[in-house]
């Protein structure tokens, strides 16, 4: 038998009109917003005139710039405050505090900058509020309108809309006494209603340095600029606690059947944590001209942990370096005991940060299957990757023993000092690479140079070892000449392996001599050819690049790491350089005569 559902009951849609003139941000922000909150439709229009049309329409929000082309300074704006009772949110590219403290005398409900990092968001809820605001005056102006009965028939469906509202609201009489507070104000202050009604909201929910400078706007906004219809005032409230909240108010007149003030409706966004939030951005940018002035991964790593502990107050973390397969602290803060450096194919909270490139966050370590056991008794953690194009390069570790310690907040806060140093890390990257460039232009001249002046097989080889070392970071190298089917080692930096190998044997300058092809080898324990003398000392990566003379190759240019997969295409483009170099001074010595002595040197080897 097949079961029919239910038909679910369609939300209330929220008509809102967009006014810019810009068509492009009209359909992305159209997007923006109704992907934001799927109640919102949004209609836009890129003219006055258009504007003008469609506001004789039923809108619940209007958005719009605070002027357009044609009209000067808040001309326009006026006209479009007079032309509709919907509430307008400013959201506008341009302006100052005059501008904002102008565009509320003139009745906006709420203003948003462009520029803002998260200017949608704010955008969205600044709408939202706007027409919860809208709505809870026109419930409460209707409960002043209608009889004892109805009024408390409609009051009693007003406090149960004001109370799923997500912004404290808040009423008060000529004297400044409570005369309603929602849910949400109740939660935010720490009263019951009952206890809040008639207290006077001056000396008892204003904090005592700040109680004369806001009793003093109420004096004026009640009788001086009670024509105004709206504004906008950020202060502080005290709560039972005794704890300080930022909030952010709008407040409107309430008047009576005859048009007297009565009080004042106010309704209130706790912005406390966002504040905090927009001060510690500033803090972190500054820093960051300090992080970009830094000269190596050191000091960026040490300035990274005392910005981490001076600015976000966080006072328990590292700095990783990733390097050779395994996670290095660099820099720490607040830690007892040693830290071990962590392979990248083992557990950790930053292990797996690194691996997948992606913010790790634990509200509870010991919930967390990947979380190592300390000496600290962490119970929470934080670990940012620091990304460098695609490439992961470290990461910022926190911990806290508490857990739930670490907030989407301070998520995105650590992840902005990321940037900040994944900027500087690639600044320095640049600064090197480029210095290193040079380094080596210079290094394969020398070499040119050298070689072109050299009488000697040995003077040749001399100054190929030289340039090796000069123009890499390598520290084992040979230099090899084929004779009768036999390589000798002519020179060589480090290699302790046979000075002389036959060509119908193994070895990977072997295969380079046989083939004629360069030879690099990422893991010398998986290649066949490699000869092992001892297991545990043995290079674990080679590049091997033959010498030739027309097609015959006479000697090679070998290079070892005890790294794997140390060799890059451009270490390979290098000693290629390097070989045909040698291949130039060989022919050249061979004309001039000089190659004769070969055969007696290599016996002598």
């Amino acid at each position: 038998m097949i079961k029919l559902k239910p038909p679910e009951t369609p939300q209330k849609k929220f008509r809102i009109l967009h006014i810019d003139a810009d068509e492009g941000y009209l359909l992305s922000t159209k997007e923006s917003l109704e992907k934001m909150d799927k109640r919102f439709e949004v209609d836009s229009v890129s003219s006055f005139h258009g504007a003008l049309e469609r506001l004789t329409g039923s809108y619940d929000c209007i958005i719009s710039d605070y002027t357009m082309p044609g009209f000067e300074g808040f001309e326009y704006f006026a006209f479009l405050r007079d032309a509709t009772r919907a509430p307008v949110v400013v959201y506008t590219g341009r302006g100052s505090e005059d501008v904002i403290a102008e565009v509320f005398s003139l009745g906006a409900n709420g203003y948003v900058r462009k520029e803002d990092p998260s200017h949608i968001k704010k955008l969205t809820r600044r709408v939202r509020e706007a027409i919860e605001k809208k709505r809870a005056e026109e419930l409460y102006s209707k409960i002043l309108d209608e009889s004892r009965e109805e009024l408390r028939r409609e009051r009693d469906r007003a406090q149960k809309y004001l109370n799923v509202a997500n912004v404290i609201i808040v009423a008060l009489d000529m004297e400044g006494n409570v005369t309603l507070l929602n849910r949400k104000g109740c939660e935010a202050l720490g009263y019951t209603a009952m206890r809040a009604l008639g207290k006077n909201w001056f000396e008892t929910f204003i904090p005592e340095v700040n109680r004369s400078k806001i009793k003093a706007y109420q004096h004026q906004r009640l009788t001086r600029d009670a024509l105004v219809p709206f504004d906008y005032i950020e202060y502080p409230v005290l709560t039972r606690s005794g704890s300080d909240r930022l909030v952010a108010w709008s407040n409107t007149i309430l008047r009576d059947e005859e048009g007297r003030v009565k009080g004042m409706l106010s309704s209130g966004v706790d912005i406390t944590e966002a504040r905090d939030t927009e001060n510690k951005f500033r803090a972190l940018h500054s820093h960051a001209v300090e992080i970009g002035r830094a000269h190596g991964l050191d000091e960026i790593a040490r300035l990274t942990m005392d910005t981490i502990e001076g600015v976000l107050g966080f006072k328990r973390g590292g700095f990783g370096v990733l390097k050779d397969g395994y996670l290095s602290f660099v820099a720490l803060k607040g830690m007892q005991g040693e830290v071990e450096d962590l392979p990248i194919i083992g557990p950790g909270v930053s292990v797996r940060a690194v691996r997948k490139k992606r913010t790790q966050r634990v509200d509870d370590t010991r919930l967390d299957r990947d979380s190592i056991p300390d000496s600290n008794d962490s119970l929470s953690a934080l670990a940012v990757p620091l990304m460098s194009g695609e490439e992961c390069f470290g990461v910022i570790h926190l911990e806290a023993s508490k857990p739930y310690a670490f907030t989407r907040h301070d998520e995105m806060l650590v992840e902005t000092l990321a940037m900040h140093v994944s900027s500087a890390y690639d600044r320095i990257r640049s600064h090197e690479d480029e210095k290193r460039y040079k380094d080596m232009l210079e290094a394969l001249h020398r070499h040119a140079t050298e070689l072109a002046s050299a009488s000697t097989i040995e003077e040749v080889a001399e100054a190929t070892i030289r340039a090796i070392r000069g123009v890499t970071d390598f520290h084992l190298a040979g230099f090899g000449l084929v004779e009768d089917d036999v390589i000798y080692l002519v020179r060589g930096m480090g290699i302790k392996n046979t000075t002389s190998l036959f060509l119908d044997g193994p070895g990977v300058v072997v295969r380079a001599v046989r083939t004629g092809e360069v030879q690099l080898v990422p893991d010398t324990r998986l290649d066949e050819d490699y000869i092992s003398e001892d297991p545990e000392r043995d290079s674990l990566s080679e590049l091997c690049v033959p010498i030739k003379m027309g097609d015959e190759v006479v000697g090679t240019i070998n290079v070892e790491s005890p790294e794997l997969n140390a060799f890059t295409e451009n270490d390979k483009k290098i000693v290629e350089i390097l070989a045909r170099h040698v291949s130039s001074a060989l022919h050249r010595l061979q004309e001039s005569g000089r190659l004769a002595q070969i055969g007696s040197i290599l016996s002598s080897l």
